[in-house]
């Protein structure tokens, strides 16, 4: 019965967070302000993520932007947290396909090597085929 009741209140709370609402003017006012937040959206990090990238996002807000919703702030956390998975998974297809270029070069530069006949000059070959013990003067 408790956890139904609980879901209602947080159903409730949704539908209150979806409506504008006066943004927070002091510590003590903001920190319940980013606690109901969390309580009722339960964004994807830690309260001390949450609450840098609500001031974050209040810094950004305009000058006349006095009344939000508490649904955009949790909505433009959920696409932050997203935002960063999606670098983290860029950087990392970049950097598989760099080390693929650099075994292709890699690959290629060896294969050159390999394709070029040595060649060799008259005297190379000469002071090759010829060893200094076997035809020194006796």
């Amino acid at each position: 019965m408790n956890n139904v009741i609980a879901k209602i209140k947080n159903i409730l709370a949704r539908i209150k967070g979806s409506l504008p609402s006066s943004l927070p003017q002091g510590i003590t006012e903001f920190n319940t302000w980013s606690q109901s937040i969390i309580d009722t959206y339960n964004p994807p990090m830690d309260a001390r993520s949450v609450r840098f990238s609500l001031c974050a996002l209040l810094m950004r807000l305009g000058q006349t932007d006095a009344y939000r919703s508490k649904r955009y702030f949790a909505l433009a956390i959920h696409k932050g947290a997203a935002s960063q998975v999606a670098a983290y998974v860029m950087e990392d297809i970049k950097n598989e396909q760099k080390a693929e270029y650099e075994k292709s070069l890699a690959d290629a530069a060896a294969a050159k090597l390999a394709a070029e006949p040595v060649v060799t000059t008259a005297l190379e070959q000469v002071t090759l085929d010829v060893h200094p013990i076997q035809n020194a003067p006796i």
